[in-house]
């Protein structure tokens, strides 16, 4: 390793303790995403739990930020998303600033790539947060890096690469997967680089090969292979995980539609919801045009690398294809806003087109490139500000500051989550994880809970008083999300009807109520007749 690598990795590592110590400063203050607190409950079940494990290690989604967070999650429950979030944005900074050391990129280009990732709000959100959008970033840079590579090099060892990359890439957020359509094009274009044939324009040599018999076998010959070899692995893992999710849960979209193995699932269907009966704030002013054209506002670097890639058209469709995939998302489901990887991706982007760029024309342009990567940072802080989800709208205030907020819900959240804590130590609380898995990650204890996992839940639902001790419930009257629980309070209404034992509230929030299974009572004395008309009345709740 010589001293300018050795450097990068120095900084790399410092880069990875202030995103930790951010997200350690964040936790302490009570800021946690849903995501990291779902990523940690169902590690805490493979670590904790007793039970049925094997369907949460196969079946969470998604799959690569679920096991890179797995590792440290044995150790530290509770931070194990953030600490993989931080490395996973730390070994992105190394491969960015290695690339630039190799081709030689300007000092001041250099220098405007670290600010943006000590500084830029979205990369802070994508390493503090433990959401999976680290994966993202990492997994899209790699991939468009290995398919420009390729047309420098010519050599299919990058297209098998970008095809292992875009398999990680889709096991981090499934939406990727529709990247693959608008690929199509780009496969004949690089079957066609790899023909013998004149002239520098694109469509001329397309013309040229389609002409000629002997070149048009060739191409089609081409085009088939590299297709295969760009695809293949990717729709060959899509379909030996919905083979895995049939087998294990009867449905092989199990990992898309449960809210026991993606955490999204019931956020969209609220929004969904939302969407339907409340249409005119969902409406937004501008078209679907401008939905993709946006994002050049919070990533001007990229825009400054198309515009330098004129003539260059494999380039230039490599670099377009996201603005297509960020149109077909927003037509397939525009009641769902699209979250930060979304936006953060054109930043990668960015900084992949730039290292294709000539030596020459990074000195010419190293200035602009400086003050287009300050202005991203400044963009980037309007963005996570305005943004439609609440947990990245307030990460600057609830994550960066030294002293904690004024946050009620928060308070009530930890009282509730000390209150379980204290319980005794064999106590038992049925609850559904759909919804209460934040509550079950704070306590970073699984054991106590009775959760679907585990084979004898169906029996606890139907007589709770005898598998369970106390019962969690989710309220929707603050929360329409606990309209999808199992466990609510439509349950509990029927619960008082028929249990054994009454139900005595025990802790409560604002948005969760804590029961104890109150035990029946005992005659006074063992040798005197229980009188039955009494018996019968302490039998109701």
């Amino acid at each position: 390793m010589n001293r300018a690598r050795l450097w990068i990795f120095l900084s790399a590592v410092l880069l990875a303790a202030y995103y930790l110590l951010i997200g350690l400063n964040g936790q302490r203050l009570g800021f946690h995403t849903q995501e990291a607190l779902f990523l940690t409950e169902k590690a805490m079940i493979v670590w904790q739990g007793i039970g049925d494990k094997l369907p949460v290690i196969g079946l969470t989604f998604p799959v690569f930020p679920f096991f890179f967070s797995l590792a440290f999650s044995s150790v530290f429950p509770l931070l194990g998303p953030v600490i993989a979030s931080a490395l996973g944005m730390a070994v992105l900074f190394y491969l960015v600033l290695d690339d630039q050391r190799e081709l030689d990129v300007p000092w001041l280009i250099r220098l405007g790539t670290a600010l943006t990732f000590f500084l830029h709000p979205g990369l802070l959100y994508a390493a503090a947060s433990g959401r999976s959008v680290y994966a993202v970033l990492l997994f899209g840079y790699l991939f468009f890096r290995s398919l420009l590579a390729y047309f420098r090099s010519n050599t299919t060892y990058h297209v098998s690469l970008a095809s292992l990359f875009l398999v990680c890439l889709v096991f981090s957020a499934f939406d990727f997967a529709w990247l693959c359509l608008f690929l199509l094009p780009l496969v004949l274009f690089m079957s066609l680089q790899g023909l013998s044939l004149r002239g520098d324009d694109t469509l001329i040599r397309l013309g040229l090969a389609f002409n000629n018999l002997s070149l048009r076998r060739k191409l089609v010959n081409k085009s088939f292979a590299l297709l295969v070899l760009l695809f293949m692995l990717p729709l060959a893992g899509l379909f030996l995980f919905s083979l895995l999710n049939r087998v294990y849960a009867g449905d092989t979209q199990y990992f898309l539609d449960s809210p026991y193995a993606n955490w999204r699932v019931l956020t969209n269907q609220i929004l969904q919801v939302d969407y339907v009966n409340h249409p005119d704030e969902f409406l937004l002013p501008d078209t679907s045009l401008l939905i993709s054209l946006r994002r050049l506002l919070y990533a001007p670097l990229l825009l400054l690398v198309l515009l330098n890639f004129r003539g260059r058209t494999y380039q230039l469709l490599t670099l377009l294809s996201p603005f297509a995939l960020i149109e077909f998302l927003y037509i397939k489901n525009p009641s769902v806003p699209f979250v930060a990887e979304y936006y953060q991706i054109f930043l990668v982007l960015g900084w992949v087109g730039l290292v294709t760029l000539s030596v020459t024309q990074l000195r010419r342009l190293k200035g602009l490139a400086f003050t287009l990567m300050l202005v991203q940072i400044l963009m980037g802080g309007l963005r996570i500000s305005t943004s439609a989800y609440e947990e990245e709208r307030t990460f600057l205030e609830s994550a960066l500051p030294w002293r904690p907020a004024n946050n009620l819900a928060h308070r009530e959240t930890d009282d509730l989550v000390q209150i379980i804590r204290k319980l005794p130590r064999n106590s038992r609380i049925l609850t559904d994880d759909a919804t209460a898995y934040p509550i079950i990650a704070l306590t970073q204890n699984v054991r106590p809970f009775v959760l679907p996992y585990q084979q004898n839940y169906l029996s606890a639902l139907t007589n709770p008083d005898s598998f369970a001790d106390f019962l969690l419930i989710h309220l929707e009257a603050t929360n329409p999300v606990a309209r999808f629980a199992v466990i609510n309070q439509a349950y509990l209404g029927s619960l008082r009807t028929r249990a054994q034992r009454p139900l005595a509230l025990v802790g409560s929030s604002s948005e969760w109520r804590l029961y104890r299974f109150a035990k029946p009572q005992k005659a006074s004395s063992p040798t005197q007749e229980p009188n039955l008309a009494l018996a019968g009345k302490t039998a109701q709740p």
